[in-house]
C-alpha cells in the first residue's frame, strides 16, 4: 500500500533510433561496399511533481551518433576487408539544482580483416584494428587514448566430421560513458590516471558433426 503523504515521482523512459545502410546487390571482386550511419537517443525524465527543484528529480539523456564505411576485396589470398568507423557518444544529466552534467566520448577506428583458405582443410581469419579515443569526463578532464587490436583464428578440418578451432584477440575498448543516472545527486571526480578498457581473449575447441541416417 502507498501512504497518503508520500509524494510519487513519475518516470518517463524514451528511446529513439534510426539507421541508414547501403550495400550493393551486384558486388565484384573489387567493389563490395557497406555504408551505415545510425542515431540512438535514450533518456529518462523524472520531473518535480510539486514544482520544487529539490528532492533529487532529474532528466538524463544519452545520444550516440556513428557510422561505418568499408569495402571487401576478393584476391588470390582471400577476402580482405578495409574500413573505418566512428562514434560520438554524449550523456547529459540535469538534476534541477546544479549545472548540467556532461560526458562525451569520440572514437575513430581503422581496421583490416583477412579471411582466407590457404589449404583445403584450413580456414584462417586475421586482422588488425587501430582506435583513437577522446573522452571528456563530467569533471572536465580530458583523456586521450590510442589502442591497437590484433586478432587471429583458425579452423582445421581433421575429418569430414571433426574440426579443431583456435583463436586469440587483444581488444582496446576505450573508456565507456559512465551511467548518467549516477549524476542525479552530484558529479564524480575522476582519477587523472584512468586507463582505457583492454581485454585479451583466447579460445580452443573442437566441433564434431553427426550425420543423420
Amino acid at each position: 500500500a502507498v501512504r497518503a503523504n508520500v509524494l510519487l515521482a513519475p518516470n518517463k523512459f524514451t528511446r529513439r533510433s534510426g539507421t541508414l545502410q547501403y550495400t550493393t546487390t551486384q558486388p565484384t571482386d573489387s567493389f563490395d561496399p557497406e555504408l551505415r550511419v545510425y542515431l540512438n537517443r535514450s533518456g529518462i525524465e523524472r520531473p518535480t511533481a510539486d514544482g520544487e527543484a529539490a528532492r533529487g528529480y532529474f532528466d538524463s539523456t544519452v545520444t550516440s551518433i556513428g557510422g561505418l564505411m568499408q569495402n571487401r576485396f576478393r584476391t588470390g589470398v582471400g577476402a580482405i576487408t578495409f574500413g573505418a568507423d566512428l562514434y560520438s557518444d554524449r550523456s547529459t544529466t540535469d538534476n534541477y539544482a546544479d549545472p548540467l552534467f556532461r560526458e562525451e566520448a569520440l572514437n575513430i577506428g581503422l581496421f583490416a580483416q583477412l579471411r582466407s583458405q590457404p589449404f583445403e582443410r584450413l580456414q584462417l581469419s586475421t586482422g588488425l584494428r587501430l582506435d583513437r579515443q577522446h573522452y571528456r569526463s563530467v569533471d572536465d578532464q580530458s583523456f586521450d587514448n590510442t589502442g591497437v587490436s590484433p586478432n587471429i583464428s583458425a579452423t582445421l578440418a581433421l575429418t569430414p566430421e571433426l574440426s579443431l578451432n583456435a583463436g586469440y584477440a587483444y581488444v582496446f575498448g576505450g573508456i565507456p560513458l559512465a551511467e548518467s543516472g549516477l549524476f542525479h545527486s552530484f558529479p564524480y571526480i575522476y582519477s587523472p590516471d584512468v586507463e582505457a578498457q583492454k581485454a585479451r581473449t583466447g579460445k580452443l575447441g573442437f566441433a564434431y558433426t553427426i550425420h543423420a541416417l
